[in-house]
């Protein structure tokens, strides 16, 4: 059990993410969902270990549009692996978001929760 004290490691959404890819829960009427929240976890994953290394050279992000600056300050950065990143956790922002909030989605649910996967380890292997 963690304590108050302790921080959370959020690549463990990632990783979380991996575990119901790899053992994906037996019921078919569940996989749409499954998928889903996959690519969830995944960008949150990535987004928040994104986050917590910009935070750790320039401060705290503030104010109600923290996932763009976040994306803003990994896309304008002079680093090429950077932008990269930037780049990628944008897409995967996008993904997030139509899994999240619609009723339809613009792929196939397995292949955007493989291609966020896959995402959310480029993006954390670029800004390391």
């Amino acid at each position: 059990m963690q304590t108050q004290s302790s921080s959370f490691d959020w690549e463990e959404y990632i990783e979380l993410a991996k575990q119901l890819q790899q053992n994906p829960i037996p019921n078919a009427l569940y996989h749409t969902a499954l998928y889903r929240a996959i690519v969830s976890r995944a960008y949150y994953g990535a987004f928040m270990y994104s986050r917590r290394r910009a935070e750790r050279i320039m401060g705290a992000f503030s104010g109600v549009n923290i996932h763009e600056q976040v994306i803003d300050y990994y896309s304008n950065s002079e680093s090429k692996n950077h932008r990269k990143a930037g780049t990628f956790l944008k897409v995967l922002k996008d993904k997030r978001v139509e899994c999240d909030y619609f009723d339809h989605l613009t792929e196939d649910p397995k292949r955007m929760a493989d291609i966020s996967i896959k995402l959310a380890d480029t993006i954390i292997n670029l800004i390391l």
